[in-house]
C-alpha cells in the first residue's frame, strides 16, 4: 500500500490535470477512513499551504482536512489558522473534481 499511495503523491503534484485529479479522487476516496500513513505524510500535505501554486495550495488544505480523523496526535491543530487563512485566498479552489 505505502507505494500506491507514494504514486499518487506524485500523481497529486504532477502539471498534467488528468493525472493530478486521478491521483486526487483516489487518495479522497482513501481517506474516507483513517489511514495508517498520516504522520509519514503531514509534512509533505502542511508544506503544500505554501505552495505558490493555488492548487497545489488547495489540494494540502482538502486532504488534511479528509486526513483529520487519522490525526492521533493532533497536528493538524498546529496549522489550522493557516488552514482557515487560506480560505481568504483570493486563488482558493473550492471544486476539484470535475
Amino acid at each position: 500500500m505505502k507505494s500506491e499511495i507514494d504514486a499518487l503523491f506524485v500523481g497529486i503534484c504532477s502539471k498534467d490535470d488528468k493525472e493530478r485529479l486521478k491521483g486526487l479522487n483516489q487518495l479522497f476516496e482513501i481517506t474516507e477512513n483513517k489511514v495508517d500513513w498520516f504522520e509519514e505524510k503531514y509534512d509533505e500535505l502542511a508544506e503544500k499551504l505554501n505552495n505558490e501554486n493555488s492548487y497545489q495550495r488547495s489540494i494540502g488544505i482538502m486532504l488534511l482536512c479528509n486526513l483529520a480523523k487519522s490525526d492521533e496526535n493532533d497536528k493538524i491543530f498546529s496549522i489550522l489558522p493557516e488552514i482557515i487563512a487560506h480560505t481568504r485566498d483570493e486563488k482558493f479552489v473550492t471544486e476539484l473534481l470535475s
